[in-house]
């Protein structure tokens, strides 16, 4: 009991390498502008016979310093044509790459080294001063920038970028769809983030279902598409949605590295931007914004909106204010390449998240017995296609948790779908937070909570908020009911020890205890039951 694809199955390469795939058809757009850094004193762009002569140079420089295939390459960098350009020469000289939040502090920066091993860093220089505190030895430390003074073992990557290339500088073969071309971090389900890795064939086949016509994504008819792109490119979203599929479709994108209001809006006047691909908080800011009267926004046609769901009438007002031909929303997550499901063009039934995109199927499972049921009925989404992730590194169980014996991901999400394809996300099982698309693992701040040594206790879930979507919020239990600790201390002492979008923006609650399950595990339904009557009874 699943159902497949209505777009059915479509040819995916699989011996072709990531990198040879998204820039195969280069030199039909060799003298097209490929990105447009929106971050430099003035605007820099790069054409895609510029982009990847800078790639090659690179990864000959990076083979020069002894990168060898299947070494790991975290970069740590806001967006920027360099995080880019180093990305693909990592791919290209047969690396895996790790990405790391930039603004991670040093416990969370130490974690996910230890857990990734990588052997070199690509460093954006104002990152430097966290990769110095932390206790690890890289073979090699590549800046984005400029290298600190009187340190040799900074590597300078502007002397990359504009060094040599090697004629041949791949002696190896890659099997894509068992080598590993990503590690990216996720909390998938439940506990502390976890490495996914994503093959070659993986991220191959999430441009090929992405690029299917009728999903519609982008006009493949014209020259004169412009995306602009404010999300992470350490996260999924940002690196393989927007970034690699606009590159592998020979389109033109806009970089910028942070979400400021004026600055993405003259950014799609002056660039005359047609498509977005955004986040909840983004569409709500457009919705919304007296700021938009200011601008000219008309070259918009189209908006997609994931990471998490936006409810219709946000999505009507929407399409309404900037006149789009096409609102629509799609579904995926880290684990799944990211892409999943997609609303088709003129097919989109609103409420839904839209259709399988092809290759992929999908079931809905009992939540208490784990048996298939039918059309519309509720339960835990599975999802099984090419695009799915081959594990969490260093993780076996979590791995066995996530996919079962038949190949099926189990999603931690609750859903249906109708007859005609349709899916449906309604409520989740899992634990994770979502705020302004970023994703905040309670275990995390659990652990770091329990650390202080008046805290006997804690829990944290993910509480409602009209601009965020989620803000974390803490329910705790001192070791002492005498203890003159305060929310404010708590606070202060989660900022302290996190990025700034893990902070407990949803406050701080004294309770007697936490609900458990008779194994130990927080029951975060009831917590969340608990504080959906709270506010009722307020109301």
């Amino acid at each position: 009991m699943y159902i497949s694809s209505t777009l059915g199955n479509i040819h995916i390469p699989d011996n072709i390498d990531f990198y040879q795939f998204i820039f195969r058809n280069c030199d039909q757009y060799y003298n097209r502008i490929a990105l447009i850094d929106d971050d430099k004193e003035e605007a820099k762009s790069i054409t895609y016979g510029e982009l990847r002569d800078r790639i090659e140079r690179c990864c000959s420089g990076l083979i020069r310093l002894g990168l060898q295939p299947k070494d790991v390459v975290m970069i740590r960098s806001p967006n920027c044509l360099e995080f880019v350009i180093g990305f693909f020469a990592v791919i290209a000289a047969g690396g895996i790459v790790t990405t790391c939040n930039p603004i991670f502090t040093e416990h969370e920066l130490a974690r996910q080294l230890n857990d990734s091993k990588p052997a070199y860093i690509i460093t954006h220089e104002s990152c430097i001063n966290t990769v110095k505190k932390v206790n690890y030895s890289f073979r090699r430390k590549i800046v984005i920038g400029k290298p600190p003074i009187r340190d040799n073992s900074y590597q300078a990557m502007f002397d990359l970028i504009n060094g040599k290339v090697n004629k041949a500088p791949r002696k190896f073969k890659v099997s894509p769809k068992s080598d590993v071309a990503v590690i990216l971090y996720s909390s998938g389900t439940t506990g502390l983030p976890k490495g996914v890795m994503l093959s070659h064939y993986n991220l191959i086949a999430d441009m090929v279902n992405f690029s299917h016509r009728d999903i519609g994504a982008l006009n493949m008819d014209s020259e004169d598409e412009c995306l602009l792109n404010v999300l992470p490119l350490f996260h999924v979203y940002g690196l393989v949605s927007i970034l690699s599929f606009t590159l592998c479709n020979g389109r033109r994108l806009v970089l910028q590295s942070k979400f400021i209001h004026t600055k993405f809006l003259n950014a799609i006047q002056e660039y005359k931007v047609t498509k977005l691909l955004c986040v909840p908080a983004m569409v709500l800011f457009l919705a919304k914004s007296p700021l938009i009267d200011n601008y000219n926004l008309s070259s918009l046609t189209y908006i997609s909106s994931g990471g998490a769901p936006v409810s219709s009438e946000i999505g009507e007002d929407l399409q309404k204010r900037l006149k789009l031909q096409t609102f629509n929303q799609g579904y995926g997550m880290t684990e799944l390449g990211p892409l999943v499901v997609y609303a088709f063009l003129n097919s989109y039934k609103v409420g839904s998240v839209g259709k399988l995109v092809p290759n992929t199927d999908c079931k809905v499972i009992n939540v208490d017995n784990g048996e298939a049921v039918g059309l519309n009925e509720v339960g835990e989404l599975c999802f099984r296609g090419p695009q799915m992730m081959l594990g969490y590194i260093n993780n076996p169980q979590a791995t066995a948790d996530t996919i079962d014996k038949n190949g099926w991901l189990h999603t931690g999400d609750i859903g249906y779908y109708d007859n005609e394809g349709n899916v449906f996300v309604i409520d989740r099982l899992k634990e994770l937070i979502k705020f302004k698309g970023f994703q905040i693992a309670p275990a995390e701040l659990e652990a770091i909570l329990n650390d202080h040594q008046q805290i006997a206790d804690s829990a944290v879930i993910g509480i409602p908020d009209e601009t965020a979507g989620e803000v974390p919020k803490a329910y705790v239990v001192l070791r002492n009911s005498k203890d003159s600790l305060s929310a404010k201390d708590i606070i202060k002492y989660v900022a302290e020890n996190v990025a700034w979008y893990k902070q407990l923006r949803g406050g701080v609650e004294f309770v007697q205890s936490i609900p458990k399950s008779a194994s130990g595990k927080i029951l975060r339904r009831v917590i969340r039951q608990n504080e959906k009557s709270r506010i009722s009874s307020k109301l």
